[in-house]
């Protein structure tokens, strides 16, 4: 997939001073605006020149914050449990009133950031629902490796379920929203039938 660019030229061509924006969405390449004024004026360029580059700059900007801002990793807002401590994490699984559903990763790992995405879709298509719970395990904090060595994660992504303070189930199925969803409610549906 192609992304979004945006390139713009100025300065004197010749006897010309030319302004040109062109922006790239994926493969699609459009010059929005090109203005020319003669070397011999030296006037300031218009204002509807001035308009439109201001109004290019604002839409760049706000793009880019719609992008930065759909996908913040650890903001506030996110239905995933991010644990920080062993201690955190030992608590939170080992009393039993929730199974959680929990992806060890690493940061670097391209699977783990192709991942993260559909993990905070999950997390909140579950967020109403009682006793799942989504989380997180970075395995590259020092805090945390016990964790993963304890759950025995050999590779990033792994996605256990976790109820009682043990590692139960181990995912191996598609990383779709839709089989995620899956195994999240059976391991629910498992556990509190049970109990």
């Amino acid at each position: 997939m192609h992304g979004y660019q945006r390139s713009e030229e100025w300065g004197w061509h010749g006897n010309h001073f030319t302004y040109q924006s062109v922006h790239t969405i994926g493969r699609d390449r459009r010059c929005l605006y090109r203005t020319q004024k003669a070397k011999g004026h030296r006037r300031p360029l218009s204002k509807s020149v001035l308009k439109i580059m201001n109004r290019t700059s604002i839409v760049s900007a706000l793009l880019l914050v719609a992008v930065l801002g759909s996908r913040a990793v650890g903001s506030s807002d996110t239905a995933v449990k991010h644990f920080k401590t062993a201690s955190e994490y030992e608590e939170a699984t080992g009393d039993g009133s929730n199974v959680y559903i929990v992806k060890y990763y690493a940061p670097w790992c391209g699977h783990c950031k192709r991942l993260a995405p559909v993990w905070e879709d999950l997390a909140s298509a579950l967020k109403g629902e009682e006793n799942v719970v989504i989380a997180s395990v970075d395995c590259t904090n020092k805090g945390l490796r016990p964790i993963c060595d304890k759950n025995n994660v050999k590779g990033f992504p792994t996605i256990k379920s976790v109820f009682g303070g043990e590692s139960k189930e181990v995912y191996k199925g598609s990383r779709a929203l839709d089989s995620m969803k899956k195994f999240a409610q059976s391991q629910k549906l498992l556990w509190f039938a049970e109990s």
